[in-house]
């Protein structure tokens, strides 16, 4: 009797074991819903999801790192809005070192993709092959990897495979707040529908400019302030090839609002572009007069040289405006300006 009681025991035992394994999943598989949302440098997207299909030598990443240079790479894990994880495992290959030097990956993990990010432990690999970092339990639904190497020398590392295990977490999503607006938002989405937005009219009101020359509007600062004025003007457009016309509720549009203008200001020297100041505009409106001052704080003047203003709206490209600073020429013979333009 007392010896079936111990296999009985042994056997309850092992089950639960069994169990307790099966649950702990790898939340980063593709098969499981895990996606890479982006990597640092950006790598192609076929390339890094074959870090993450759970199968070793089916592909992989290739980073290159010097001495202090760093990757990283978010991955947004499968499972519920929340994840219990406490294990991560890195596949790769790694060159041939000597002692005390090794591949390194950081890792953090959060509740949210903007963070705030939580360390959870960092891995050395010093071979090529797998290895794994258990940590305490967290809940988490992004892990963020950051990637470098001790070695004194430029080297190349393949990422073959990311595993990140834990159990799915049962967590009541709340209930939506102003269901009409996300409504309409949805029919937006039906439909194609896109705000575009057409920056326009960029000139430098002070000071007044004195000539252009070469695309470049020339000013004369002997003050620390440049007041620039543009238009932002946003309208509705579809991106779907629909038959007939899209008609919308009036002001739809404004479910678009607010957006922003980021502007960025660079000095040109020897062919190369300095940031020498940056500022985010925010559009309430879909019609803007804009003006915007580029300071360098009180009792300054602008050093002389050619400056590019670059303009960032929605998911446009840049649009650029240069100007340069000189000393206006009274009576200068325009002539002579084209020669020397010329030279």
């Amino acid at each position: 009797m007392k010896h079936k009681f111990t296999v009985l025991l042994i056997l309850i035992l092992v089950l639960s074991l069994y169990s307790t394994a099966q649950d702990n999943v790898n939340l980063a598989s593709v098969v499981e819903g895990g996606t890479v949302i982006t990597s640092e440098p950006l790598k192609d997207t076929i390339a890094l999801h074959t870090i993450l299909d759970g199968v070793s030598g089916t592909g992989g990443v290739v980073f290159t790192f010097g001495p202090e240079q760093k990757a990283r790479i978010l991955v947004e894990l499968g499972g519920k809005s929340l994840n219990r994880i406490d294990e991560v495992v890195v596949t790769a290959k790694v060159p041939m070192w000597r002692d005390g030097q090794a591949f390194e990956i950081k890792v953090q993990t959060a509740e949210k993709a903007e963070g705030p990010f939580l360390d959870a432990g960092t891995l050395r690999l010093a071979y090529s092959g797998a290895l794994g970092n258990v940590f305490e339990p967290r809940l988490a639904k992004y892990v963020l990897l950051e990637l470098s190497t001790n070695s004194p020398v430029v080297e190349n590392i393949i990422v073959e495979e990311v595993e990140i295990y834990g159990t799915a977490v049962e967590i009541a999503e709340p209930e939506p707040l102003r269901t009409m607006q996300q409504e309409k938002m949805k029919l937006f989405e039906h439909l194609g529908l896109v705000a575009n937005w057409d920056l326009t009219d960029i000139s430098i009101i002070d000071p007044a400019p004195h000539a252009i020359l070469d695309g470049y509007t020339n000013i004369e600062a002997k003050t620390s302030d440049i007041l620039v004025r543009f238009n932002v003007d946003g309208r509705l457009e579809s991106r779907a090839n629909l038959a007939g016309s899209v008609t919308t509720p009036q002001n739809w549009e404004r479910l678009f609002l607010p957006e922003t203008v980021s502007v960025r200001c660079y000095y040109l020297h020897n062919e190369k572009a300095w940031l020498v100041g940056s500022q985010t505009v925010i559009l309430d409106e879909l019609n803007n007069l804009v003006e915007l001052t580029l300071s360098l704080g009180a009792n300054r003047s602008w050093p002389q040289g050619e400056y590019k203003i670059e303009f960032y709206v929605g998911e446009n490209l840049p649009l650029s405006y240069y100007f340069s600073i000189e000393e206006a020429r009274i009576n200068a013979d325009s002539t002579l300006d084209g020669a020397e333009q010329s030279e």
